[in-house]
């Protein structure tokens, strides 16, 4: 977990800039509880799980090219490829069991998707009261991970 623990304390701290990650142990939390106790141990206070979509590990290594760079509210929604394959080989840390977790499907970051039609739209259900946020969150049955970012219109 040599990336990932990098790429976390990176942005361990920056809550006060609209960016919250977190890395950390999550063995004793059920199955079913841990996508809300890794967003809440962001300091998030999520309904339930249905506030988010599982997406695959490839979707959530875009999503995190494109929040580092791109903003919520006025990128054009496109991902640096060498970043995302930065972002995927880290995410492969977590193993072939890990599941990965976003307020969106992200759909529109899959390579069979054209971009923008009525059945990919981007859509979310927001984990904060800024008008744009979105994240992932990952985990295998020791280790969870959120990083999440939110912008203001």
């Amino acid at each position: 977990m040599k990336q990932l623990a990098a790429f976390a304390k990176k942005f361990r701290n920056k809550r006060q800039s609209a960016v919250s990650c977190w890395l950390g142990d999550i063995g004793a939390v059920g199955p079913s509880e841990r996508v809300v106790e890794i967003a809440r141990k962001a300091g998030y206070s999520p309904q339930s799980i249905e506030d988010f979509f599982q997406i695959s590990r490839r979707t959530a290594a875009r999503v995190l090219a494109y929040v580092q760079k791109e903003s919520l509210a006025y990128g054009e929604r496109r991902y640096r490829e060498g970043l995302a394959r930065e972002m995927d080989a880290m995410l492969g840390e977590l193993g072939p069991d890990a599941q990965f977790w976003s307020n969106s499907r992200h759909s529109d970051f899959e390579a069979h998707t054209p971009a923008f039609t009525p059945d990919n739209a981007w859509m979310w259900i927001g984990l904060t009261d800024s008008t744009f946020d979105t994240g992932i969150i990952a985990f295998n049955e020791t280790t969870g991970f959120i990083f999440w970012i939110e912008e203001k219109d």
